[in-house]
């Protein structure tokens, strides 16, 4: 007989247990940091107010903004400029090739902060180096959690892989705290932790009990995991085969040649303005991008942190601001909808406040139930040690 007992419940008693403490760093690194994460604007901020300080007075237009980026910094160009948000503008820049040899140019930094008011340059910093400092902590957490500092794709496939695996581990934990008979009373008393009991057994107790507590917020975590690091290679796949998902605007899409000047922040935001007011898009602008390399600006409505599935989007061509592309946050198919709900669950943004606390407490909770799955192996397996050296002795 295998430990973990015959048959198909066996099989599934060493998945889970093998699959788990396979997870268990990797839980414990990404619940803390994507604790940290669900306030990573707000934690920004605190640790760095001298970036995010600003001036009162009206704002100024996006494209004086972007002007305000070249002037301080010839060599860089602004590729997004956020809109109505608190603080100062954290205005993401593209670097130009070296007017010279035309070869790329090494980045030195890639977030601006600019005052709205003002135009005036607050700081400067590298978002995702390895450089550990008050200024880049928020972006080090950012990049360890998304990425792993691996580079192209390799760390968000690598994280897939993790949530996916974590996907199978948290089914088979389910389905292993149901009673083997009808008698649901046994399986009641699963959700609860035992009073008077040792260590070892609170330890086991906090292990299923949170983890049949926190069991369906945790699949929807690690669905949304999927469908942040495997969307093309899994999660899309998968969804379309039960509802069809609409091509996104940049497919097919091939940038501007580069004589072609771009129209203006200013008029790429006015066209996308009224395209939006016309598809009764209600929410006001958030911000906007430039993307050189497929041919588009791409104007937000609604602001990222607010409750809800999503923003909205329109993208403008360019080289002639024509409406390309206008997506509702609800519109589309139902797997449209689906796909774009999967940013705002995983960031804890659906319902507000509310779904915030409860995505940093989540986090923290698979933090402690990958500590305690490999407590209580730890425990199992001195048992037996134990148990093994009586019987030789016996």
């Amino acid at each position: 007989m295998t430990r973990g007992g015959p048959g198909v419940r066996g099989f599934f008693v060493r998945l889970h247990r093998y699959v788990g403490l396979a997870l268990a760093g990797w839980l414990v690194l990404l619940g803390l940091t994507g604790s940290a994460l669900v306030y990573e604007r707000e934690l920004d901020a605190w640790l760095n107010p001298g970036l995010w300080h600003t001036t009162p007075g009206p704002a100024l237009s996006p494209q004086t903004i972007a002007d305000r980026v070249t002037a301080a910094d010839a060599r860089v160009t602004a590729r997004w400029i956020p809109i109505g948000t608190a603080g100062a503008l954290d205005v993401w820049v593209d670097w130009k090739p070296d007017p010279v040899t035309g070869a790329a140019a090494v980045r030195d930094y890639d977030q601006m902060f600019v005052d709205p008011a003002t135009g005036a340059i607050n700081g400067r910093r590298r978002y995702g180096g390895w450089t550990l400092t008050r200024a880049t902590a928020l972006p080090f957490v950012h990049t360890l959690h998304s990425s792993l500092f691996l580079p192209g794709r390799v760390g968000a496939i690598l994280l897939g892989i993790v949530a996916l695996a974590w996907l199978v581990h948290g089914l088979t934990g389910f389905w292993l705290t149901l009673p083997r008979s009808l008698r649901w009373g046994q399986w009641r008393r699963a959700w609860v932790l035992k009073r008077h009991v040792r260590a070892e057994r609170r330890t086991y107790d906090l292990h299923r009990a949170g983890g049949l507590w926190a069991w369906g917020l945790m699949i929807a975590m690690a669905v949304s995991g999927v469908a942040l690091t495997l969307s093309a290679e899994v999660f899309e796949p998968v969804v379309a085969r039960v509802s069809p998902l609409s091509p996104h605007p940049w497919e097919g899409r091939t940038a501007a040649a580069a004589e072609v000047p771009s129209v203006s922040f200013d008029r790429a935001l006015a066209a996308a303005t009224r395209a939006a007011m016309a598809a009764g898009i209600a929410t006001r602008t958030s911000g906007l991008f430039l993307g050189p390399e497929i041919g588009l600006y791409g104007v937000s409505f609604g602001q990222q942190e607010a409750a809800g599935v999503g923003q909205a989007w329109v993208y403008v061509d360019r080289a002639t601001a024509a409406v390309v592309s206008v997506q509702t946050a609800t519109g589309g198919s139902a797997g449209d909808v689906v796909e774009r709900v999967q940013l705002p669950i995983h960031a804890g943004r659906v319902g507000g406040v509310a779904t915030r606390v409860l995505a940093v407490l989540l986090g923290l909770a698979v933090a402690m139930l990958s500590a305690t799955g490999v407590m209580v192996w730890w425990y199992k397996r001195r048992a037996r040690r134990v148990a093994a050296g009586m019987h030789r002795r016996g």
